[in-house]
């Protein structure tokens, strides 16, 4: 198992997505009251963020709210995109 270290964080605003098209790799990072929600994939047998494949035609609001949904069963109120630092 590797260890991963988030350095940075970028705010980006939701139109500012398309710039970072196509996209490497997209994830859900929940925040709440400081902690974050992961997943745990039994066939890796590691702690995750919710993440998945994107439908085609899915806008990427739409990607990110059904993602946690599925992955979680948690439904997002306040949704903030952003980009990590490469």
């Amino acid at each position: 198992m590797v260890n991963c270290i988030l350095l940075e964080f970028l705010n980006i605003e939701e139109y500012a997505i398309n710039d970072y098209s196509p996209l490497g790799s997209s994830f859900v990072a929940a925040n709440y009251n400081d902690k974050y929600l992961l997943c745990f994939n039994i066939y890796r047998k590691q702690w995750e963020l919710p993440a998945g494949g994107r439908e085609q035609n899915e806008s990427l609001r739409e990607y990110a709210v059904r993602e946690l949904y599925e992955e979680t069963s948690q439904r997002v109120q306040n949704l903030k995109y952003g980009s990590i630092k490469p």
